[in-house]
């Protein structure tokens, strides 16, 4: 049991090493003179393989919440990029 532990171990974390993720979050808000306050928020995730091919995913949300009480409105969106500069062999 104790081989099967440590196989699967360095299984995981060959498979985390093999990829590089990277994650950005940017928010931002501003109001209008109507007093509706727009919020929107971006997640950029970057996740590169082994083999150098890279894919790119952003994920949008964004909130509009006019003047008064529960009335705010939220969308979202995932927009999914793949660059392949190397093809697996």
């Amino acid at each position: 049991m104790k081989h099967l532990t440590l196989v699967l171990s360095a299984l995981l974390a060959l498979g985390v090493a093999a990829c590089d993720e990277k994650t950005e979050t940017k928010v931002t808000e501003k109001s209008t003179v109507d007093g509706t306050t727009i919020e929107r928020t971006t997640t950029q995730t970057q996740t590169t393989d082994d083999h150098g091919n890279t894919t790119t995913e952003y994920h949008h949300e964004t909130t509009v919440d006019p003047e008064g009480a529960m009335n705010a409105e939220t969308t979202e969106e995932t927009v999914t990029e793949t660059e392949d500069v190397h093809s697996a062999e």
